[in-house]
């Protein structure tokens, strides 16, 4: 049997890395539960011989994790970090620019296949926007 992922919409925006979705431990939300925050439509996919229309994407704006859950709404808060390498003024920093790390490997693209971003209208998350449950892979 295949778990149905856990649906909600943004309730309210707390500050810049917190908010709170409309789902909690009466929907199955508990802590540490992630969460991704949807565009407001999703992109339609095409058929690159049919051209017909074969389905469509949601694009996403954030990914949060659940830090505190009561029974209607919950609080969550942005956790993904990003590593930006460049040059540092500390020794420490400027060590780290030289140890190993991983990079995953990219797709060669046509720079006209690359889809377009989100709009910056649309890129703000909103009171209302939908979130979907996160499955770990």
């Amino acid at each position: 049997m295949t778990k149905k992922e856990i649906e909600g919409y943004v309730a309210a925006i707390l500050n810049e890395r917190e908010l709170v979705i409309n789902i909690g431990s009466n929907q199955g939300v508990a802590v540490g539960m992630k969460f991704k925050i949807l565009a407001n439509s999703p992109t339609a996919i095409y058929d690159p011989i049919s051209k017909e229309r074969i389905g469509e994407l949601n694009l996403e704006k954030v990914k949060v994790k659940c830090k505190k859950v009561e029974e209607q709404f919950s609080v969550c808060t942005t956790f993904v970090v990003h590593q930006y390498s460049g040059i540092f003024t500390a020794t420490s920093q400027l060590q780290k620019m030289f140890e190993d790390r991983e990079v995953v490997e990219t797709l060669r693209i046509d720079p006209a296949y690359k889809p377009a971003p989100l709009a910056e209208e649309d890129s703000y998350v909103k009171i209302g926007d939908r979130c979907v449950e996160i499955f770990e892979e």
